[in-house]
């Protein structure tokens, strides 16, 4: 298999279209139905649940206890299906990925053992820990890009609906100045929009780094398991004192570079995860302040204001999403280059040997 483009979304494709055409249309349909569906309940039992804190606060502001109850009620039964759309939502991909790794696994391994790959790729030494890219970056692969995939799928729908609260919302907005009352139309859906874009971009340009850093991890760690298992099979043969020390020599000066970019890594996730914590925890508080004017002139009352924040709240986190699945994003993209490398090298040293045959 060759990969024509070097954008991750046609190579995902290409491996995606490899699974696809080969499964029988009921399953495949039927599970891509299942994450379609459950994600879509998810959102939709969100949006309920918004709904639902309105009310509650409203019960709570009228001292109405009757009604209080009813609302929990209903609360709480919006709670267990939020439960079980995550449950079965996660069981689907999971269960989706599994199959999708299966069949990559089956087609690679195959392909590396029956030709000989083994032998050639490293006699030619044009690929390296064939062994991890086959159990675990074949793994890796099919359940990020579902993960995300669904993440991004949730996230147009919250788009849509929680926007669509805030515009309506927005109509709610006067102040009074000098005798006149001020109107911004779309003013809470403005100012979420350019909160969260903001935060997206200083997220992204403190994390570019991440992609790097997750295949240099990837890597120095596979080099080292490699030389682990070399240690492990020359001791059952019985490795001289000279080998054991070159080996010595060799696995310090491995961790001391897993170490250190580890460390590296660190100190970029820290940066990355403090601007997220900040953008997640603050939005709510940025929209209940310019929220404030309306409260105070009794136009807006504390379930509606309560909705507001909660409306906020879902539309950062759905503007978010590739910030939210930035570090995901970013191990998906390195464990992508290994599998695309390790299947072009298959192909590369494939072609001479079949020519080679063929003569």
């Amino acid at each position: 298999m060759r990969f024509h483009k070097t954008n991750t979304i046609s190579q995902i494709g290409q491996l995606f279209k490899m699974y696809w055409h080969q499964v029988s249309g009921y399953r495949k349909w039927g599970l891509l139905a299942m994450v379609i569906i459950t994600a879509a309940v998810q959102v939709l039992s969100l949006v309920a649940l918004n709904d639902e804190w309105k009310y509650l606060f409203n019960a709570l502001q009228a001292y109405d206890y009757s009604r209080f109850i009813e609302v929990s009620a209903v609360f709480l039964l919006t709670i267990l299906i939020i439960a079980l759309s995550y449950a079965f939502n996660n069981y689907a991909i999971g269960l989706f990925s599994l199959r999708w790794r299966a069949y990559l696994t089956d087609y690679i391994k195959d392909t590396w053992i029956t030709q000989n790959q083994s032998q050639h790729t490293h006699n030619k030494k044009t690929i390296d820990n064939p062994e991890q890219r086959i159990t675990d970056d074949l793994n890796l692969v099919p359940t990020l890009v579902i993960s995300i995939g669904n993440q991004l799928c949730q996230a147009m729908m919250s788009l849509c609906i929680f926007g669509a609260e805030l515009w309506i919302f927005s109509k709610q907005w006067q102040f009074p100045y000098h005798h006149h009352i001020l109107q911004f139309p779309g003013i809470y859906l403005w100012v979420t929009l350019i909160y969260a874009l903001f935060f997206n971009g200083l997220v992204f340009s403190l994390g570019h780094k991440l992609i790097s850093l997750n295949y240099n991890n990837q890597r120095l760690t596979a080099n080292m398991r490699y030389t682990m298992s070399v240690i492990r099979q020359e001791s059952q043969l019985g490795i001289t004192n000279i080998a054991m020390h070159q080996h010595r020599k060799k696995t310090d000066t491995e961790l001391s570079e897993v170490i250190h970019n580890t460390l590296s890594l660190l100190k970029v996730d820290r940066w990355v995860q403090l601007v997220k914590q900040i953008s997640f925890n603050a939005c709510g508080f940025v929209v209940i302040l310019i929220a404030l004017p309306v409260y105070f002139a009794n136009h807006l009352s504390l379930g509606s204001l309560m909705q507001l924040n909660g409306a906020a709240i879902f539309f950062v986190q759905a503007l978010s999403v590739l910030m939210i699945a930035y570090e995901n994003i970013a191990i998906l993209r390195a464990s992508l280059q290994r599998v695309v490398e390790f299947v072009q090298s298959l192909t590369q040293v494939a072609e001479p040997v079949l020519s080679a045959q063929s003569s």
